[in-house]
């Protein structure tokens, strides 16, 4: 198939064909971490991007208004997770965690 595509590091998730305007979004967000306006159209650049997907029940496609797929225009915080010390070991074992 023509077309580019994202492919996601998420299990089971199917690799989405980007339109123009996803495009867009995500070399905005490009540029907001520091890439200039050509390196951020460059989608070699756009790995391990975050993005948020959501569906948009207004999207115009040959001329018919549809539900379509679109990354959020705000690019998504990412959370650094905590190293798993000894001491959070011993607090988790203490309040009584279990893996359930």
């Amino acid at each position: 198939m023509d077309g580019i595509f994202v492919y996601f590091t998420e299990p089971n998730i199917k690799p989405l064909k980007l339109n123009s305007t996803n495009m867009k979004t995500i070399a905005g967000f490009c540029r907001a971490n520091g890439f200039s306006r050509e390196q951020a159209n460059i989608i070699e650049n756009w790995r391990n991007m975050v993005i948020e997907l959501y569906v948009d029940p207004n999207v115009k496609m040959m001329g018919k208004i549809v539900d379509g797929v679109r990354t959020r225009p705000v690019q998504p915080k990412t959370k650094e997770k905590q190293p798993f010390t000894q001491e959070h070991f011993e607090k988790a074992k203490q309040a009584g965690a279990t893996l359930e």
